[in-house]
């Protein structure tokens, strides 16, 4: 059934899941939500698994019209001008809406890209096991593309045992925040003995900036390059989301979920991936510092977070009415 309508939709917004594995050796990313995490809570709020899939917005929200009652939340960058039917709403929280009713989200002031999770999760068909959008090569998603005005998206009626269902709020001790310089920690990359001891050094002692040919393929960094590498270009070897790829001129690139499979960059780092959302959360001209961990480490901070998702998905009771596993 036909959920809600698209009125503005924003200079990106795009339906995204948890992305798409087991396809790299084809050339096919992952894709999939930038920040998993603030997808992943979303869902939770709404009662879906886990992986269902939603909208994520870039920079500026969306304005929508629902055509049916349902539960939403609105999960990861804040805007300070987000209103149902021009009441301001919560952010992190789920909430009920019926049909007719009007959502407007404006620019995203902390962080740069928002959620919307709806119960049952948006009805697209799955391409290679996932609903997400990849942009670069056209498929997934709606079309293959970003959303568009009068696009109309599909979900499932709201079940009847949501009579009573509550609307719920993340606890104020797990939502993150998003600082104007983000410190991101990082794993030892695949060639970091490729780089002297002085540009590891300057490499976690400085604060870089993101620039504006950032994108959900790479975030291209600006500091002090790491020139004269003896790095060049490396055969070509696979790659991962998060990995950290030096160029020739010493700029930093962060693979991101829509990058490619390969790459012929030497890796000094890799993102661990439980802060890979806070990567996803920085915009054009703010600031990144990287902190070393070791891989245990980054695997407990892992390990961590799952533990406390399953928790929360027990608290609150997954429905699965997305019909997808928990």
């Amino acid at each position: 059934m036909i959920i809600l309508e698209v009125l503005r939709p924003g200079p990106l917004t795009t339906v995204q899941d948890m992305g798409r594995s087991g396809y790299a050796q084809y050339g096919v990313p992952p894709a999939g939500a930038m920040d998993a995490f603030a997808l992943e809570i979303g869902n939770i709020l709404v009662g879906n698994s886990r992986k269902a899939a939603g909208l994520e917005m870039t920079l500026i929200g969306m304005k929508a019209r629902f055509l049916a009652p349902t539960f939403i939340a609105i999960t990861g960058g804040k805007s300070s001008d987000m209103t149902l039917n021009g009441q301001n709403v919560r952010n992190w929280c789920s909430m009920r809406v019926e049909a007719g009713d009007l959502l407007d989200i404006g620019p995203i002031t902390e962080g740069c890209r928002a959620y919307l999770s709806i119960t049952g999760g948006i009805q697209v068909p799955e391409v290679l096991g996932s609903r997400s959008t990849y942009l670069p090569a056209g498929f997934g998603g709606l079309e293959g593309r970003a959303l568009r005005r009068g696009d109309l998206l599909s979900g499932q009626p709201l079940p009847s045992g949501y009579k009573n269902f509550s609307a719920r709020c993340l606890s104020s001790a797990w939502i993150p925040e998003y600082p104007k310089v983000s410190t991101v920690r990082v794993i030892p990359g695949l060639h970091q003995d490729l780089f002297t001891q002085e540009q590891i050094h300057h490499f976690y002692a400085q604060s870089y900036e993101v620039t504006a040919q950032s994108n959900r393929m790479g975030y291209r960094l600006q500091g002090m390059p790491l020139a004269d590498t003896q790095t060049g270009s490396l055969v070509s070897d696979a790659v991962v989301t998060g990995a950290i790829q030096v160029p020739p001129d010493g700029q930093p690139i962060i693979l991101a979920a829509d990058r490619q499979t390969t790459g012929g960059y030497p890796i000094i780092s890799v993102v661990a991936s439980v802060d890979f959302s806070r990567v996803a959360q920085i915009g054009m001209g703010q600031k990144i510092t990287f902190q070393a961990v070791s891989l245990e480490e980054a695997q407990a901070l892992r390990r961590e977070r799952e533990r406390s998702l399953q928790a929360m998905s027990f608290l609150f009771g997954e429905r699965q009415v997305d019909g997808s596993p928990v």
